[in-house]
């Protein structure tokens, strides 16, 4: 059993491959939060990566989120946590653990897949400033919630990575914030 108390009380049980911590979290919209670079491992670059935690940062701001931050540090998930969602977030908890970090919260995501897969899950992993985590999900063509948002640019016009980034990045957020169902 997962449980953390603090300016809002959640608990859950340790997520399965397939499975999330819902609820959503309801933290305070002045908290402050880092995004950091999101993994995407078809093309491992972190300029895009960082990029992406950039529109991520922005589509969390219009949940109402008002103090964020885009990491300079690059957190890059050993390759057995790749699409799974209980690895990495113990991997992403642990390496916050070891970090120094000023902020109340860190949010990490992983879009899977590639040009010609296009997306085919989208992790998110959300700890406190000492990494405990908060909340994980792990999102696959097939849910309601992923489907709506159809990471999949119709127009073809993705990046080289394969992903609209903007449209990933507003299926993470609105995952994150609930205002996906």
């Amino acid at each position: 059993m997962l449980c953390f108390v603090g300016p809002f009380a959640l608990c859950g049980d340790i997520p399965s491959k397939d499975s999330d911590t819902s609820p959503k979290i309801p933290i305070n919209k002045q908290a402050t939060i880092l995004v950091f670079p999101v993994d995407v491992p078809a093309v491992n670059n972190h300029q895009l990566g960082k990029q992406f935690a950039t529109a991520l940062a922005l589509a969390l701001e219009r949940t109402g989120l008002a103090n964020l931050e885009v990491s300079e540090k690059v957190f890059q998930p050993p390759a057995e946590s790749k699409d799974d969602i209980v690895l990495l977030s113990k991997d992403f908890s642990m390496y916050i653990k070891q970090q120094k970090n000023n902020r109340e919260y860190v949010y990490f995501s992983q879009f899977i897949g590639d040009q010609t897969t296009g997306p085919q899950a989208v992790l998110s992993v959300f700890v406190n400033n000492n990494g405990d985590l908060l909340w994980s999900h792990r999102s696959v063509p097939g849910e309601a919630s992923f489907d709506k948002y159809d990471p999949k640019d119709p127009l073809g016009k993705t990046t080289s990575s394969g992903f609209d980034s903007p449209t990933c990045c507003t299926f993470s957020a609105q995952e994150t914030s609930g205002d996906s169902e």
